[in-house]
């Protein structure tokens, strides 16, 4: 029995050190040394104030940088028409086409590309009022509006973050 006794010790401290060792491994990554430092600035030593004289982030009326071009893309070019030429929805006069407006998204199929859309839009030929001027062919459809990224992409990243949960 006392040799049992003596076995069963041993083996209890074995698990009483290991479960040290992961109280240890856990207080050092809640509490060890932080990979974020303090930035050093020209007010060392004074106490931070607690309102800043300016409120952080983008100023208003300040210029933004706007949205990064990705010159480095290729361009597929698309053309969207009207299933069928829109009339006045008064008088029924075919509207004439006018010109075309361009708007992008950037898709994934194996490698990324630029999708260029060519959206046609007619002026109304009679001179209806209450009548909108000009009809523009309608965009294709997008998860985010005014999102340059296309269904694609977020198919792949969904795809992505499912298969490496």
């Amino acid at each position: 029995m006392h040799g049992k006794a003596i076995s069963r010790e041993k083996k209890l401290k074995q698990t009483v050190k290991e479960l040290k060792g992961q109280i240890r491994d856990l207080r050092n990554r809640l509490f060890g040394k932080k990979s974020e430092k303090k930035s050093s600035s020209k007010d060392e030593g004074k106490p931070e104030s607690s309102d800043p004289k300016r409120p952080r982030g983008q100023q208003p009326g300040s210029k933004g940088h706007g949205r990064t071009d990705r010159p480095d893309l290729s361009q597929e070019k698309e053309s969207v028409n009207f299933p069928e030429v829109p009339v006045c929805s008064k008088c029924g006069d075919a509207n004439v086409a006018d010109e075309s407006k361009e708007a992008e998204n950037i898709e994934v199929e194996v490698k990324a590309y630029k999708r260029r859309i060519i959206r046609c839009f007619m002026k109304k030929s009679c001179s209806c009022r209450g009548v909108a001027n000009t009809i523009t062919a309608p965009m294709p459809p997008k998860v985010i509006a005014k999102s340059p990224y296309g269904i694609s992409i977020w198919e792949a990243v969904l795809l992505s973050k499912y298969r490496y949960c």
